[in-house]
């Protein structure tokens, strides 16, 4: 937010005046949240991992899975978790993003 504001000249003294927004500063600047660029970022990555050979350790990683529960404390949104709600988010089935990753044209 505080880069944001730099590019668009606001101090916070303006924001709490004026009661203005992030999303309204975003929008004049043409930007989208931050949540769709890491969103963005972490689908890439998922690509590029699941085009890697099996033999190698991210790709091991990416298809291992953990038969028991989380613990306790734990925290509930694990990376699995943030992939479903990215793919959902850019409207990608869930099921075809294998081979969507493999064509890269």
């Amino acid at each position: 937010a505080q880069c944001v504001r730099a590019m668009c000249r606001v101090t916070r003294k303006h924001v709490w005046e004026h009661h203005i927004t992030t999303g309204e500063l975003c929008a004049r600047l043409g930007l989208d949240f931050i949540d769709y660029y890491i969103d963005r970022r972490r689908l890439g990555w998922l690509g590029h991992v699941s085009r890697m050979d099996f033999n190698r350790l991210p790709r091991r990683m990416l298809s291992s899975w953990v038969p028991h529960g989380r613990p306790i404390g734990c925290p509930n949104m694990t990376f699995g978790r943030s992939i479903r709600t990215a793919l959902d988010k850019f409207h990608i089935d869930r099921s075809r993003w294998p081979e969507l990753a493999a064509d890269r044209s």
